[in-house]
């Protein structure tokens, strides 16, 4: 059980520029793309900070994203060097053809005495440990992954997003698909505001 548990914006507070400019790629890139589908009134804002880690002499958040809506948990960090990632997902996540073994190791390694293993909990610092799970392999709905850099994180979530179907097929608009989405709109507003 998570002991920690601080919305992001709270713990950020007096912290030096390096950690300010990590979190605002969570913020800034990460947060809306979890965010993809939901109307502005469902926006979720929040990121908690659920754990703490120092990488070069520097305390570092442990970062957890829910969408409750669709059953997904993303917990994460980022120690300077890559992203530690761990997905708990209400349905499988299977991306088509394969596309996560371009982005992390989906498979445990081959020889570990030679090249270790990237999934070993020493190396989630900062993570509880039932929140580090197995290689994506091993079960599509739980699973953690060690990720190189921001773009390789921002492409692995979403296509998490794209798998869950939060992130849509693109369509051109047209007067009577736009009509209706304005309609959609302010049956939902209506709705709101008789509750």
């Amino acid at each position: 059980m998570t002991a920690m548990r601080i919305e992001l914006m709270d713990w950020l507070s007096g912290r030096s520029d390096s950690v300010w400019r990590q979190a605002n790629f969570v913020i800034e890139n990460l947060l809306p793309l979890v965010n993809a589908g939901l109307d502005w009134e469902d926006y979720h804002r929040e990121c908690f900070v659920i754990g703490e880690h120092t990488s070069k002499n520097m305390q570092l958040p442990v970062y957890e994203i829910r969408r409750e809506d669709l059953g997904l948990r993303l917990v994460m960090r980022n120690n300077f060097h890559d992203w530690k990632l761990s997905v708990e997902s209400s349905s499988p996540i299977v991306p088509s053809d394969g596309v996560f073994s371009a982005l992390f190791f989906t498979v445990p390694p081959i020889e570990p005495e030679y090249t270790g293993n990237e999934l070993a909990e020493c190396y989630f610092q900062g993570f509880e440990d039932e929140d580090v799970f197995g290689y994506y392999c091993q079960d599509h709905r739980r699973w953690s992954a060690c990720i190189d850099d921001d773009f390789r994180l921002w492409t692995t979530i979403f296509l998490i997003m794209r798998d869950v179907g939060a992130v849509p097929t693109m369509q051109w608009r047209t007067k009577e698909s736009h009509a209706a989405e304005i309609e959609a709109a302010r049956q939902r507003a209506a709705a709101r505001f008789h509750r």
